[in-house]
């Protein structure tokens, strides 16, 4: 990841369009969630990801490149998507010198490409935030406050201004998006090994709805198997959660599934699998389970 800013656009006339640079302090990352390489841009001062800025990308589907404003000095980049030429997101460089953004931003086009690998999300610097309250990976017994000297050393490893220099408010959220556990991965819980445990599929009533959505020389219980160990499965649990997340689509999945959503859980994923589980017949909600209910199910 590398420290950025967005930028505003308007449209003028011919085509063309005024950027104008917003002064948050930002940072544009590569992230792998749910099999899926994402794009995003995150809030340096909340640590938190822009809804509005997180997006998903295919290999040859995007590229991120320079801005010639005709102005010298200026460190303008635009996030293109190929298939449609009107979706694209202006950046400008935080960095105090210029002479690493080439190479930041081939290894960035490399990623989004497949031809390196995007990390899982940052967690080592938010981990240290944690431990700042806990014993683990420190001395300090589990419980303790955060100390002022701890949480300097963190915010200099994420690039942020002193602790001294940050809002109360600012700090209050910084310290709740750290603490707060990490969101529950679809493709965790609907593995194909967890599937195998479940007894899904030594359910005759179940087997039957589900070979009905196989071709026909296909419709066999170990085939149900199989296609829960394909990328293709994978790839649509990561579809679906990446809905799930996404603010403007949750509402329709829910409505698509037939799914009443609840206020009681933050995190969508947690959401979903608790209507799914509200939703079944009282016969089998009260059937006992081997697996943990939602609430409990561990963080991945």
């Amino acid at each position: 990841r590398f420290k950025a800013g967005k930028c505003e656009t308007e449209p003028r006339a011919g085509g063309k369009v005024w950027v104008k640079p917003l002064a948050r302090r930002g940072e544009v990352q590569l992230v792998k969630v749910d099999e899926l390489v994402h794009f995003q841009w995150r809030d340096r001062t909340t640590l938190t990801v822009d809804a509005s800025c997180d997006h998903m990308v295919f290999p040859g589907d995007a590229k991120f490149e320079k801005v010639e404003t005709g102005r010298e000095g200026d460190r303008v980049y635009v996030l293109q998507f190929g298939q449609n030429a009107s979706r694209r997101f202006f950046f400008w460089m935080q960095a105090k010198e210029g002479a690493e953004d080439e190479r930041v931003v081939a290894r960035l086009n490399a990623a989004m490409n497949g031809e390196a690998a995007a990390p899982a999300p940052a967690t080592s610097e938010l981990g240290a935030l944690r431990r700042l309250g806990t014993s683990e990976g420190g001395d300090e017994p589990a419980g303790s406050p955060i100390t002022l000297e701890g949480l300097q050393s963190v915010m200099q490893n994420l690039g942020l201004p002193p602790a001294q220099a940050l809002s109360t408010d600012a700090l209050q959220r910084a310290v709740a998006g750290a603490l707060s556990p990490p969101p529950l991965s679809l493709s965790d819980v609907v593995s194909a090994e967890a599937l195998d445990s479940s007894g899904v599929f030594d359910d005759d009533a179940i087997v039957a709805r589900l070979l009905a959505h196989l071709p026909e020389s296909q419709q066999t219980r170990d085939e149900l198997r199989n296609v829960a160990r394909t990328p293709q499965f994978r790839q649509a649990l990561a579809q679906l959660a990446h809905a799930l997340r996404t603010p403007d689509n949750v509402a329709s999945v829910f409505a698509n599934f037939g799914l009443r959503p609840s206020a009681d859980h933050a995190d969508p994923i947690r959401a979903f699998l608790a209507a799914i589980a509200d939703a079944a017949p009282p016969a089998d909600r009260d059937a006992p389970m081997d697996d943990a209910p939602p609430d409990d199910l561990p963080d991945s």
